[in-house]
């Protein structure tokens, strides 16, 4: 077993200004946003902004600290 701790990730901030990134593990190694077969990341919202599209990837976001995170879609709070 390898332990990953997240304060060893690089932080990359969004492109919207709304926070960071920190990628934890990708398949294959080293591969870029157009290229990854999956992506475990950590990030950091900062602040409410627009949602940042990546066509065809499945995103599941989980909240590991915090309040809580509200989305809106099509007008719809969830």
């Amino acid at each position: 077993m390898r332990v990953l701790r997240a304060a060893e990730r690089v932080a990359a901030p969004w492109s919207n200004g709304g926070g960071v990134t920190r990628e934890i593990a990708a398949h294959p190694d080293g591969a870029g946003w157009d290229a990854f077969d999956w992506r475990v990341s950590l990030a950091d919202v900062t602040r409410d902004g627009p949602y940042s599209p990546l066509p065809g990837i499945r995103r599941v976001l989980t909240v590991v600290d915090g309040a809580g995170l509200h989305l809106t879609v099509d007008g719809t709070t969830h």
